[in-house]
């Protein structure tokens, strides 16, 4: 198997005038995207989903930031799966750029099987989590 090496010299500029960390920039580079392509990609006007179509969206988001207020321990409940695994770790991002530590917990598939099963929840329980957010 060949492979092919890809010099790339302007990361530290596309850093700079992107505002992306050096991953993206290499990314940005090796590809050739020019700054009108990433802009437009970048859109924040893009919708990608729109959560309030979500039929609960209000009452999620109040329990949430109730969690919040109260200090209570809260668990993120992915899944084993690549887009389980994904969504798992945006939030507890999400979380830590709002400071707030959170727990987390992505199944075996052949101890866990499939979502989420009262074990586990008694389990979150027992470490004194009382909410547990679950994502997929």
């Amino acid at each position: 198997m060949k492979y092919k090496t890809i010099e790339l010299s302007h990361t530290k500029e596309i850093i700079q005038s992107y505002g992306v960390n050096s991953l993206m920039a290499k990314v940005i580079e090796s590809k050739k995207i020019d700054q009108k392509q990433f802009e437009a990609f970048m859109d924040p006007h893009l919708v990608y989903h729109d959560f309030s179509l979500f039929e609960e969206a209000d009452e999620t988001l109040e329990r949430i930031e109730e969690a919040i207020e109260n200090k209570e321990k809260i668990c993120i409940y992915g899944d084993y799966d690549c887009d389980g695994i994904l969504a798992t770790a945006i939030l507890v991002q999400a979380f830590h750029e709002r400071g707030i530590e959170v727990g987390y917990h992505i199944p075996n598939r052949f101890t866990d099987g499939y979502g989420l099963n009262t074990t586990r929840v008694e389990q979150m329980a027992e470490k004194g989590y009382s909410l547990i957010i679950t994502v997929d």
